[in-house]
């Protein structure tokens, strides 16, 4: 047994997390942006997958400078230290194990988020990752 890559389950705290962010995704209610957790386009705001995440864990977080936003969940910050290529752009440590998932994970979201895969993709992925499904 390899603990390294084997996952724990996730509390039920986790899995009440990953229920509010699947339905996020799929509620219709943000708006989908790319390369940024979130960022102002054309006076209109939008949210990466990961983005909604933080949102979620802490709405007041954001702090807007150039129409990019920063959240006080964002690495690189006190909790910082993802692994090698994830900045800025991701949230930290904290917020990926708060819905149970790693920094390869978090990098597999973001980039079907910035190939252009729908919200509701990324909500079966995440509920493939996580192991919670999600009813509608």
């Amino acid at each position: 047994m390899n603990t390294e890559t084997e996952k724990k389950p996730l509390t039920t705290e986790q899995k009440r997390l990953v229920r509010r962010w699947v339905r996020a995704l799929r509620s219709g209610k943000y708006k989908q942006t790319a390369s940024y957790l979130r960022r102002r386009d054309n006076g209109k705001v939008g949210h990466c997958c990961l983005g909604v995440l933080c949102d979620l864990v802490d709405p007041n977080g954001w702090k807007e400078k150039d129409g990019i936003f920063r959240h006080s969940k964002q690495g690189p910050n006190k909790l910082a230290g993802l692994g090698p290529g994830l900045g800025p752009e991701y949230p930290n440590r904290a917020v990926l194990r708060a819905v149970g998932l790693g920094p390869d994970e978090a990098e597999t979201l973001a980039t079907m988020n910035d190939d252009g895969d729908s919200f509701k993709k990324i909500a079966r992925k995440i509920e493939q990752l996580t192991g919670v499904e999600v009813k509608a």
